[in-house]
């Protein structure tokens, strides 16, 4: 068992980067990671977290429109339960 086993997190600017190599980090450690970003990104790095063994989903999202970021929190907890690390 990981570190992080049955918790989920969102990482923001996650498609490429640092967000990125943090998204791959949290789910090597067993995290449920939604990989969220404004760009194109996010949904190569959730295929690369799935591909080695890991959960993942992508989503678009803005950090400064409210309702991107409840539709966040919503798909984390729909997505991997209700133990999300913010």
């Amino acid at each position: 068992m990981t570190r992080l086993s049955g918790r989920s997190v969102v990482v923001t600017g996650g498609g490429g980067g640092i967000g990125s190599a943090i998204a791959r980090a949290f789910a090597d450690e067993g995290a449920g990671v939604v990989v969220a970003d404004v760009g194109e990104g996010a949904g190569k790095v959730a295929e690369a977290v799935r591909g080695s063994g890991g959960r993942a989903v992508a989503a678009h999202a803005d950090v400064t429109r409210t309702a991107d970021m409840s539709a966040l929190a919503a798909l984390a907890m729909r997505e991997f339960g209700a133990s999300t690390c913010w």
